[in-house]
């Protein structure tokens, strides 16, 4: 799972010690299971099997959660102190948007309404043409033939261009690849959007937004009507 980037965690029944960074997030028997490293000179001191309030932070989108978790681990470092919260199913979905924000908000276009997408390889001539396979707010699933999989291998970035249904230019994104996964006849690509600057004033994100908020209610009132009828 990527872990989104300047996501920090306080704990507010010990205001004086250091905020901590989230490092790894995974789904366990027992729940959903979240690494926090925190410096070791202001780190808190848990025990563990401790319960208590844990304040989330991400930085580069402004967004706050809380969250009760519990200590299920702690390790004491050289130079950190590194715990592992618990937390169960239900508090997950609270902080799904902050710490899985592409599994949160994903969208599935259209078949009949597709986003094209062209990937770019820096020093590398030609276009790759892609399908998407799903859209949210940070990134995009694609659909990659898999003969280009050699020469996309070796990249961590790669231009992207997305024409969204309705959109007569194109977005153009330098994007990170996150993930890649063998596919039915394809390479699954997921690329998160690489954005400088503040989110909320970027166009581009604000079309992508906007379509995912669209298909987002299509899927609903699709999902509504299925219940309705069984």
């Amino acid at each position: 799972m990527s872990i989104p980037s300047h996501v920090s965690v306080t704990v507010p029944s010990l205001p004086g010690s250091q905020p901590g960074r989230v490092t790894d997030v995974w789904h366990a028997v027992d729940g959903v299971r979240v690494q926090v490293e925190f410096p070791l000179g202001g780190a808190p001191l848990l025990p563990v099997g401790r319960a208590g309030e844990l304040a989330f932070f991400r930085a580069d989108t402004g967004e706050r959660v809380s969250a009760l978790g519990k200590v299920a681990y702690r390790n004491d470092g050289d130079t950190q102190r590194g715990y592992h919260f618990l937390f169960g199913e239900r508090t997950r979905q609270s902080l799904a948007s902050l710490l899985e924000p592409r599994r949160a908000y994903r969208v599935h276009p259209d078949p009949d309404e597709p986003v094209a997408v062209t990937l770019t390889v820096p020093g590398t001539p030609g276009a790759i043409i892609g399908a998407a396979r799903d859209v949210s707010k940070s990134g995009i699933g694609i659909d990659i033939p898999w003969e280009h999989e050699a020469t996309l291998s070796k990249q961590n970035v790669i231009e992207l261009r997305m024409r969204l249904p309705g959109q007569a230019e194109e977005l153009v994104f330098t994007s990170r690849v996150r993930n890649r996964c063998l596919g039915t006849g394809a390479i699954i690509y997921g690329l998160e959007f690489s954005v400088s600057g503040a989110p909320e004033t970027d166009t581009r994100l604000m079309l992508v937004g906007e379509y995912v908020a669209h298909r987002s209610k299509i899927a609903q009132r699709n999902a509504a009507a299925a219940r309705q009828s069984a």
